[in-house]
């Protein structure tokens, strides 16, 4: 490392900018993406309705807790075990074979438990639901495993294209539900036929094999993955544990659409940020992997600024919380407004922790990490049941907030331990004086202008004033340029 000052001044130059250009094509492909998930959740939230558009959201939660699950047999180590070994390809296949065999199992179990988890639950139609996403458990889990040899291999056109390809077939399947006249559970399913695409795509690029190659003992790789695993998933229980708590506490679907609407718009904002973060990995894994590790702090800590500042502008654009809700999803969803103020600060925060845990993906997770994220769970479950039915979905969406900001921090103070890595605590203000001008001036902007012009507006000048504070230093610029007329391809 060249120590503290080094890595201060160095803002979002050099290699650090490298990197996030180096994800360019990752970042607009998800951004086609994005725009296709969010048009998805208009044509369900307009067709199905608040309380349908309640059920349908419960099931997707039901789906992201089988998908954790599967997880756990990877512990979301695919990219850096892939990029970051010689022996990567090994690796591959069993991760493989551990995600089918933990899909046939999650798939057994859901069939069998989902009449008993509806009676118990009390959700209408649960169990239905439930038997639909067991047709996920087994490609949702390959598709992954694909996905991240892909990414791990440099291949960012199809890292890119796969997952649009996938936004499209699951926007086709809901246009179908839609003509056909059907409800929450053909929403889920038209998820689980994006898997399958994916799955197939992602096994015809990777090449990775179920049978017929040599991988690890399953021994090893738990060895490698085991505590990444378990914080992987306590960090999805902490992520999921809400919408239920409260269509539970508040005992309205309805206001599960609206919770689910504006959680769904803060998990498009997560979304946004999630392709930089493989090329991150497999630029710091290989660093590592060649003794480089000043090299990795770097990247890693232009990757920690890159979330600060996405993060801030996240927290800005609440202001206008409720004309977003009525952009996406229409009149009867003008109740969530306050909720997605409240939940774009979860978004952030969110950010930050995935920023955390892609690092830590890399560099090694310990076990107190695990011990601490298992604890904050299980006293965040508790919190939701105390005070959802006192203060209502507001209530849970700021308990949300702490549990968010409690994950991050743990998830970033242990990436920086392991990595050598020093946080960014200057760009920590420049972010807060930035945000806190900019939704103050978005405030004032007059209301007749369109939502998204306003957006548009508070965008710049949320940039401007972070170029103000010094966070993009002077000599960004130069670098730029040097690497246009050098190319993107890192020379």
């Amino acid at each position: 490392m060249s120590g503290d000052d080094g890595n201060e001044r160095s803002g979002l130059s050099g290699k650090q900018g490298g990197l996030v250009a180096g994800g360019a094509f990752m970042v607009l492909s998800r951004l086609a993406g994005l725009f296709g998930g969010l048009w998805i959740m208009v044509v369900l939230t307009r067709h199905l309705g608040a309380a349908e558009y309640g059920r349908y959201a419960v099931g997707m939660v039901v789906l992201s807790w089988t998908a954790g699950v599967a997880m756990m047999m990877l512990g979301g180590a695919v990219v850096p075990l892939v990029a970051g070994r010689r022996d990567g390809d090994r690796y591959a296949v069993t991760m493989y074979r551990a995600a089918v065999g933990a899909g046939l199992v999650l798939a057994l179990v859901l069939v069998l438990a989902a009449e008993w988890a509806e009676r118990v639950v009390g959700i209408r139609g649960l169990g239905s639901m439930m038997r639909v996403v067991a047709l996920d458990a087994v490609p949702g889990a390959a598709a992954l495993v694909h996905h991240g040899v892909v990414v791990a291999r440099g291949e960012g056109g199809w890292g890119a294209g796969i997952p649009l390809i996938g936004v499209v077939v699951q926007l086709a399947g809901v246009m179908l539900g839609v003509w056909a006249g059907g409800g929450a559970e053909w929403a889920v399913g038209a998820y689980a036929a994006s898997s399958v695409v994916q799955f197939v795509m992602g096994r015809v690029v990777s090449g990775v094999r179920l049978t017929g190659s040599e991988g690890v003992r399953f021994v090893e790789l738990w060895r490698r993955t085991g505590r990444m695993a378990g914080a992987q998933l306590m960090t999805r229980v902490l992520q999921s544990l809400d919408l239920p708590a409260v269509r539970r506490g508040c005992g309205s679907d309805e206001v599960a659409g609206w919770y689910a609407g504006a959680q769904n718009i803060g998990a498009a904002c997560v979304m946004l940020f999630f392709p930089i973060g493989g090329q991150v990995q497999r630029v710091v894994a290989a660093a590592r992997r060649d003794g480089r590790d000043g090299e990795a702090a770097a990247a890693a800590s232009g990757f920690v600024r890159v979330a600060l500042v996405f993060g801030g502008l996240v927290v800005a654009s609440s202001v206008y919380a409720r004309e977003i809700m009525l952009m996406f999803f229409g009149r009867g969803f003008g109740g969530g407004g306050e909720l997605l103020a409240v939940l774009l600060g979860t978004a952030a925060l969110r950010i930050l922790g995935v920023a955390g845990r892609v690092l830590l993906a890399v560099a090694g997770e310990d076990g107190m990490q695990v011990v601490i994220l298992a604890v904050v769970s299980v006293v965040g479950g508790i919190a939701y049941v105390v005070v959802v039915p006192w203060y209502g979905a507001v209530g849970g969406a700021w308990v949300s907030v702490v549990l968010a900001a409690v994950a991050a921090g743990v998830s970033l103070r242990g990436a920086a331990r392991r990595l050598g890595m020093v946080l960014p605590w200057r760009t920590v203000m420049r972010v807060v004086v930035a945000g806190g001008v900019a939704a103050a001036g978005g405030m004032v902007v007059p209301s007749v202008m369109p939502v998204l012009l306003r957006l548009a507006v508070l965008t710049v000048g949320y940039g401007v004033l972070l170029v103000v504070l010094g966070e993009v230093p002077r000599g960004w610029w130069s670098v730029r340029k040097q690497r246009l007329r050098q190319g993107w391809g890192g020379k």
